[in-house]
């Protein structure tokens, strides 16, 4: 095979390193920060993205961290009630796990051979590439460069490998800002009512919730309409007033939530996107997860698009010379992603309305085409 560069020690940076690292490939994985952390919350994992743990056979071990999901209880706003969802086939959601994104992040990293295959380079901070006929370099922030055969970015909304396959583009943003907090189980379980997922929503603002860690946690994630935001990044601690001012006129259950959110860590972020990617690679260079298509979180969906992105690419790849690899990975992805990128925003709507008008209809969370994709068989 040869060697890559992959660039981004993420969900996706580590996958497609993985899957890489089966077929040969000699892999260098750059990550900026000086060594791995835990970091987010709760993640959804979809069939699909199942399908592609188990092709980096990683599946037993991933079951015995990830516990089932369930259908959401939508609730209404003012009342909490829980309104009659649409008459739809659920099976897909019963296939569908759930676990701390630091859990899966530890079981990739664990999973990383120490035989010399995979060399890790932290603190090394990607600002550009160099492509000559024969190789790609990576330029770090020191000005060193590593060389490779090919380049992978995977570094996330703001990547700078993306600079250089598509051009300089500024992310949106989208209006939406999330806060983030975990509560012990012995706190909100009771105020879940008995459910394992409710969701509130509101004509400018959703309370998620669901069980996690085994039992032992329950994951919230608060997204609440905003005119305006001046940071960015995953850890900027939130104001517990602030949070528990747009959700004074929920239901009681919520509010309670909102204010034990106080007592433990908070944290908040901008949700940005951008338009659909035309051009996911250059000459040795090829992008995937969040440094091509970022996704809005309201179906749960991105971390299983990385997945599913490294599988694909890795196949192609194994199967294909590079210029034609490259070709049907992206031909192949781009689709399924445009209209996850869609769907998911589309969903954010649908919560809205669902504040508004207070009934369930159909919307894509209950669209199980969405899940349907199994990205270890499906045709290159």
């Amino acid at each position: 095979m040869g060697r890559v560069t992959i660039v981004g020690g993420g969900i996706a940076g580590i996958s497609v390193a993985l899957a890489m690292l089966r077929d040969g490939w000699t892999v260098t994985l750059c990550e900026q920060a000086p060594a791995f952390a835990a970091s987010g919350a709760g993640l959804t994992i979809a069939p699909s993205a199942r399908a592609g743990l188990r092709f980096l056979g990683l599946e037993a071990a991933f079951e015995q961290k990830a516990e089932m999901s369930f259908p959401p209880v939508i609730l209404d706003w003012a009342s909490g009630a829980a309104m009659a969802p649409p008459d739809i086939d659920h099976r897909h959601l019963g296939q569908t796990r759930r676990l701390l994104r630091s859990d899966l992040h530890a079981l990739l990293v664990d999973a990383l051979p120490r035989d010399g295959s995979c060399q890790m380079r932290f603190g090394a901070r990607v600002v550009d590439v160099d492509e000559g006929d024969r190789a790609v370099a990576a330029i770090l922030a020191d000005g060193s460069r590593i060389e490779s055969d090919l380049l992978l970015g995977a570094d996330g909304i703001k990547s700078r490998v993306r600079r250089y396959v598509i051009g300089d583009e500024t992310p949106r943003f989208t209006g939406y800002v999330a806060w983030r907090f975990m509560l012990p189980a012995e706190i909100a379980v009771p105020l879940l009512r008995g459910r394992a997922v409710t969701i509130t929503c509101g004509a400018d603002a959703t309370l998620t919730c669901y069980t996690i860690g085994k039992g032992r946690l329950v994951n919230c994630v608060a997204i609440v309409r905003s005119e305006g935001w001046g940071e960015e990044g995953w850890s900027i601690p939130g104001d517990p007033a602030e949070l528990a001012a747009h959700f004074a006129t929920a239901h009681p259950d919520a509010r309670a939530i909102v204010a034990a959110a106080a007592e433990g860590a908070l944290f908040t972020w901008a949700l940005f996107d951008r338009a659909p990617a035309r051009g996911w690679t250059r000459g040795r260079v090829a992008l995937l997860g969040d440094a091509v298509h970022p996704v809005l979180p309201f179906l749960g969906l991105g971390a299983g698009l990385a997945i599913e992105d490294a599988v694909i690419l890795a196949r192609s790849l194994s199967a294909y010379p590079r210029a034609d690899a490259f070709r049907r990975y992206e031909t192949g992805r781009a689709p399924r992603a445009a209209l996850i990128q869609r769907m998911s925003a589309d969903q954010g709507d649908a919560f809205a309305r669902i504040g508004v008008e207070r009934t369930v209809g159909t919307a894509p969370f209950f669209d199980r085409s969405l899940f349907d994709y199994d990205p270890s068989t499906v045709p290159l």
